[in-house]
């Protein structure tokens, strides 16, 4: 299965190394990763890792490019859902965050809920890229910072 990662900023090449161990990268940038996964659960055990979502598309960083690629998907949802937006630091856009959420729950068919969602629809946009994928999973990174050298008691 084709999946979209939404990777953490600590560190420039380990994420994607991690990344490695549960599927084939595909593409990549700053950020963000395109994966293949025989197994999205396995996703789940990932640390340098925020979101998973599945692959739906990408396109150019335009309001016309973004609005093209959901029109094509023609997504329809009988579930409550919302749309999010994550500029990746350096992300060149023609359009802000809000207005791009907004395109979002516009051009899917179905009930938007932003208080409580049951799907969520999520845009990346990094470099030159806008990624877009439907939530599977959040890694709970707790028990990875937990584990931090400063929280040491020695």
């Amino acid at each position: 299965m084709k999946l979209l990662f939404e990777l953490s900023g600590e560190h420039p090449d380990l994420p994607a190394a991690e990344l490695e161990c549960v599927g084939t990268v595909l593409d990549r940038r700053t950020q963000v990763a395109v994966a293949e996964c025989p197994d999205p659960l396995a996703a789940g055990r990932l640390a340098l890792t925020h979101v998973v979502m599945e692959y739906l598309g990408e396109c150019e960083p335009t309001k016309e490019a973004f609005a093209s690629l959901l029109r094509d998907l023609a997504i329809t949802t009988d579930k409550p859902f919302a749309g999010r937006v994550k500029l990746i630091q350096g992300a060149r856009m023609d359009i802000e965050r809000l207005d791009l959420e907004r395109l979002i729950g516009t051009l899917i068919t179905g009930p938007v809920s932003l208080q409580n969602p049951i799907e969520e629809y999520r845009a990346v946009v990094s470099d030159d890229r806008c990624y877009f994928g439907r939530v599977i999973l959040r890694i709970d990174r707790g028990a990875f910072e937990a584990r931090n050298p400063m929280r040491r008691p020695f």
